[in-house]
């Protein structure tokens, strides 16, 4: 669930609300998983999704969303058949992973990257103005003359 939300917060346009995805398809994301306990294997798929007003939707506690698994493949894997079904579709997960997903979190990455560029250098425009700090000589302390900022009447 963690990998799923960090997926979506990937696809959401930076600097902006939560709502707004980078593109259309932004909140399509999968995850598999595989489990097995002893030679019984399960292969699933993980995504994401709103949840629905029957799923208590708005309800002060429950989440905007869910998160489904469903089971893709099970089987005992005690045959070379059932071996090659398995180490099939781990080929097939692995070929989509390298190319398709790939791809597309790259995709994804390029805006948030261009956003901390812009972010570093208007953080850096400040930093540059600020006073050269000074060694106190008795405490040997580096002391930074910083702006201060008045507090409003209120903070008192």
């Amino acid at each position: 669930m963690v990998y799923l939300n960090l997926l979506d917060a990937l696809a959401r346009k930076p600097g902006c609300d939560k709502g707004s995805y980078q593109e259309a398809d932004g909140r399509n994301w999968q995850v598999f998983a595989l489990t097995s306990f002893g030679a019984h294997w399960h292969l699933l798929v993980g995504y994401k999704r709103p949840r629905r007003l029957e799923e208590y939707s708005g309800v002060e506690g429950m989440r905007d969303d869910v998160f489904i698994f469903q089971r893709l493949w099970s089987a005992r894997v005690v045959t070379e058949r059932k071996a090659w079904e398995l180490l099939s579709l781990v080929d097939q997960i692995h070929d989509w992973g390298v190319t398709h997903f790939r791809d597309r979190v790259i995709r994804h990455l390029r805006p948030w990257h261009e956003f901390s560029d812009a972010r570093y250098k208007k953080h850096a425009e400040l930093l540059r103005d600020l006073p050269e700090p000074y060694i106190d000589e008795k405490t040997k302390e580096v002391i930074w003359q910083l702006y201060t900022l008045e507090l409003p009447a209120w903070a008192d």
